[in-house]
């Protein structure tokens, strides 16, 4: 579970670290960078899904991601 998040310099926002719980809710005015905190979380996860196939394909001996997309 991701507890903390620091996002700089990213669309609407400037700075903002937030802390997370198990439910969280994200309130605020139109435009006020509720979806941009919901698109870096999603970057963080595709990152992370990217990095753990790299590190899976390694192992395996694989030269590369072609084949476990």
């Amino acid at each position: 579970m991701i507890s903390k998040i620091c996002i700089e310099n990213y669309k609407s926002i400037e700075k903002a670290e937030l802390e997370f719980s198990k439910i969280n809710v994200l309130i605020g005015p139109n435009g006020s960078g509720k979806s941009s905190v919901l698109e870096c979380i999603d970057y963080f996860k595709q990152a992370f899904i990217y990095i753990s196939r790299l590190a899976l394909s390694v192992k395996r001996g694989q030269s590369g991601l072609a084949n476990s997309w």
